[in-house]
């Protein structure tokens, strides 16, 4: 598969949406980047106003470790 991508004017964005939905999904998959970016730009912003919260790999390692422990049996 090749990939494009496109910006479009939010008045016609339903619509488009609409008719690439009316190709087969084997054909054609539709990645929505908007949502993502929402997120990661958010993320960039706490991180320049200083609250965002961090952990340090010791702290992620035994949150994973009581993770895997409550779902292992």
């Amino acid at each position: 598969m090749k990939t494009i991508e496109l910006k479009v004017n939010s008045r016609i964005y339903d619509r488009l949406l609409w008719l690439l939905r009316q190709f087969n999904p084997d054909d054609m998959l539709i990645i929505e980047r908007d949502k993502e970016q929402e997120y990661l730009q958010n993320e960039l912003k706490k991180i320049d106003e200083g609250s965002a919260k961090f952990m340090s790999l010791e702290d992620l390692d035994n949150l994973l470790e009581d993770q895997i422990k409550k779902y292992e049996n």
